[in-house]
């Protein structure tokens, strides 16, 4: 039946466009509405998966990180190194009492004690060196990680060693795994690839010492070849140092470790398999 002048055809509704030919899909028909996206978006949106950290990017943001805090860097740098080197003097001066009391003894009892002396003292001088150098490590990547969350840091913090067993206890496997995979020219490199993030798992999350390990493979297989950038980086600013006597290390170390802890956070949150 023909529709009267003004009316919408046979079963339409007045602006809605009528049924097309057979055989073709209805406005609005199956297949044709958004899926629901994840939860908390909106109809029909996804979620953006977030850009890998990019490791200039890291070293550009730790160089703006340092300049902003580069005095408590470098004074908490100085200190460790005035822990060492009282260590040293002490050690020294332990030697020389030693040999001063071995000089008033006969010639074979003189030669006992300053063999036994001088042994138990080397000893005790690398425990000493080794237990510094390994929480001096950690407590300047613990001011690093509060820099990087956008906390306020002191000199204090360099010295507050979160975790501080499991600290110790990574830092012996991981230096024992570089000792043994030395003989390889790339052996050290491949664990220091893999060891990379272990220390910020340790003092910002408080991990175990097999769970940093584990979690720190995991996030330098993730990101394989941002992290080898990273490493690369971290090698030349090592290499300037060097060409400034050490002096330059007041400068680069606190860059490298700033530019480590903002890829770790960085990365923390686009894996969560280690979260």
């Amino acid at each position: 039946m023909q529709a009267a002048p003004g009316q919408p055809p046979h079963g339409g509704t007045y602006g809605q466009p009528g049924p097309g030919p057979y055989g073709q899909p209805q406005p609005g028909g199956y297949g044709q509405q958004p899926q629901p996206g994840p939860y908390g978006q909106p109809l029909g949106q996804y979620a953006p998966v977030a850009a890998e950290p990019q490791a200039t990017d890291a070293f550009g943001w730790a160089w703006n990180a340092f300049k902003a805090h580069w005095s408590t860097f470098v004074l908490g740098q100085l200190a460790w190194g005035a822990i060492i080197l009282a260590v040293t003097l002490l050690w020294f001066a332990l030697l020389s009492a030693i040999g001063v009391f071995g000089a008033g003894m006969g010639d074979e009892a003189a030669i006992a004690v300053l063999t036994g002396a001088g042994f138990f003292g080397i000893l005790l001088f690398i425990v000493v060196v080794v237990l510094v150098s390994v929480f001096s490590a950690a407590g300047v990547a613990n001011a690093a990680v509060k820099v990087v969350r956008g906390e306020q840091v002191s000199v204090a913090d360099f010295f507050k060693i979160p975790n501080a067993g499991h600290v110790l206890l990574a830092t012996l496997l991981i230096s024992l795994a570089a000792a043994v995979t030395s003989f390889v020219i790339v052996g050290p490199l491949v664990v220091m690839f893999f060891a990379i993030y272990a220390n910020y798992f340790l003092v910002d999350r408080r991990d175990s010492t097999f769970e940093a390990i584990g979690n720190t493979i995991k996030m330098a297989t993730a990101t394989a070849g941002q992290t080898i950038i990273l490493i690369l980086l971290s090698i030349v600013a090592g290499m300037v140092a060097s060409l400034t006597c050490g002096i330059g290390s007041l400068v680069t170390v606190p860059l490298v470790v700033l530019a480590t802890a903002w890829m770790y956070q960085q990365n923390l949150g686009r894996m969560p398999s280690v979260r």
